[in-house]
């Protein structure tokens, strides 16, 4: 299980070599409560039932998705053709070209119908021949640039060349894990990074079974031999580690092979005991699953009412907002609530299924902005002014002596900013890697400066090799909604 504070692949055997290492502390996630009330048919069946969450949304058999890599025009057309049988899936992007060809508009247009973004790196490299600076800049600038081209959380990430680990580095490895998990993801397409990886908390992150159609001659009986394992063959064994199966890896298909890919689509369509879903939806539900509580039941021996409290993290924190399905082992449920409102339920034979939807004021940022603080700049007014949010400015700088970490915001003239909550992270040198702070309102026009004194570096050189990245990714609501902005630095 995660650590929680309460605020308002691959299918093959996995093998792994690493450096002795303590196991990782977990990530602190917002969680927030909300009250689940559930009426049964009689006292009994009230004393008796049990709560728990499903594996996958709608309390399915499986999640299914797709995943699609790297910067390609041909990308458009595979989400059309997935599109028309009602699949779903993410693609994975490295950073924008000079010409804007994979800009903001090419992401609109891939995310049409309900698919997504994950990050890819920025310039594709083999992550681990790269020092631990180069690591996390190409981890963590991604996912902050794509975020602010998309206007929408990342929450997975798929390796460039699939490369994490080298058989000459063993720092490698560590270094690219750590780097994963402070720059913000909590899924990965490759479940032999995730299975096993002594560097990665229990649960931290979630993964899938992927299964490979072709990327440029299309097997269909190579892929049906392929999916009939984890669906038909070994179905449990599968589930022990993931409930998520889905496509891969590159849209390099031409002519014919379309037509091919047609085909296997619509053997894939419109299975009632699927979810489809984008990565980036199945990562925010199985983080769901493994962050939230479900506690109380409590109500007298006479009542057939059954008051539960559920504790659930923040959907900002989750990357895409989606209701959480809850499993009641009684088929005499009458009614429920959730923070007062009713909902729809199921029953399906001995059990019944209910989806919670998040409360209202819970929401994904609607806009999200970047600042990347120049070099020479030496406060907020050196700092070009933030497109997505006119008017406000941040400014990060790092001192020496004592050595700290100061962020600079100044709000717009016309606007207040509230629930403000920033995270800074910082460099592989540091540990902890990720600290988050709440905030006061911050007024209309006003300035507010947080200042962090950096933790002790580790022992290690090689932590410490390369240029430092800066990132302080501040959540906060105006007056238009929920809104992120990231404050970065580079420094050599």
């Amino acid at each position: 299980m995660l650590r929680s504070v309460v605020m308002a692949g691959s299918c093959l055997p996995v093998v792994v070599t690493s450096l002795a290492a303590a196991a990782p502390a977990p990530p602190e996630v917002r969680v927030y409560p909300q009250a689940l009330q559930v009426e049964y048919g009689t006292p009994a069946e009230a004393a008796r039932a049990t709560t728990a969450f499903a594996p996958v949304f709608d309390d399915r058999q499986w999640a299914f998705s797709a995943r699609w890599d790297d910067c390609n025009p041909n990308s458009l057309q595979m989400r059309q053709h997935m599109a028309k049988f009602g699949l779903k899936g993410t693609f994975y992007l490295t950073q924008n070209d000079a010409r804007n060809t994979f800009g903001p508009e090419f992401c609109r247009q891939l995310m049409q119908e309900g698919f997504s973004i994950g990050g890819h790196t920025m310039t594709h490299p083999k992550l681990p021949e790269l020092n631990a600076g180069q690591i996390w800049w190409e981890l963590c600038a991604n996912r902050v640039a794509r975020e602010d081209d998309t206007e929408t959380p990342l929450n997975s990430l798929a390796f460039s060349y699939g490369q994490f680990r080298s058989g000459t580095r063993p720092e490698a490895f560590p270094m690219v894990s750590e780097a994963v998990r402070r720059a913000g993801y909590h899924h990965c397409v490759y479940a032999d990074f995730v299975r096993g990886n002594p560097y990665l908390a229990e649960g931290e992150f979630s993964t899938g079974c992927q299964v490979v159609p072709g990327d440029r001659a299309v097997d269909a009986a190579k892929f049906q031999e392929q999916l009939e394992r984890p669906v038909s063959q070994w179905p449990q064994a599968y589930r022990k580690w993931t409930h998520c199966l889905f496509l891969g890896v590159h849209p390099w298909q031409s002519g014919a092979e379309w037509d091919k890919l047609d085909a296997i689509f619509q053997t894939l369509a419109g299975k009632p005991e699927w979810w489809y879903c984008n990565q980036t939806e199945w990562a925010a539900y199985a983080r769901q699953v493994a962050c939230s509580q479900v506690q109380g039941g409590t109500g007298s021996a006479a009542a057939t009412v059954r008051d539960y409290v559920v504790r659930r993290p923040m959907p900002a924190d989750l990357g895409a907002a989606v209701p959480l399905t809850c499993v009641i082992d009684s088929a005499s449920v009458a009614g429920v609530r959730l923070d007062g409102q009713e909902l729809p339920f199921e029953a399906r034979g001995p059990k019944t299924v209910v989806s919670l939807p998040h409360t209202k004021g819970q929401a994904l940022p609607r806009r999200i902005g970047h600042i990347e603080v120049p070099p020479s700049a030496a406060g907020p007014a050196d700092i070009p002014p933030c497109t997505d949010f006119p008017g406000l400015q941040g400014f990060l700088a790092v001192t020496p002596d004592p050595r700290r970490l100061s962020l600079t915001l100044v709000a717009p003239a016309t606007a207040d900013l509230h629930d403000l909550f920033v995270r800074f992270r910082l460099p592989l040198q540091y540990e902890p890697g990720t600290v988050g702070r709440a905030l006061p309102v911050l007024k209309a026009g006003a300035a507010q400066t947080v200042d962090l004194d950096l933790p002790a570096a580790k022992g290690e050189p090689f932590w410490a090799e390369g240029p430092q990245y800066w990132v302080a990714e501040v959540d906060f609501t105006d007056a238009s909604g929920a809104g992120r902005l990231f404050v970065t630095r580079r420094s050599p």
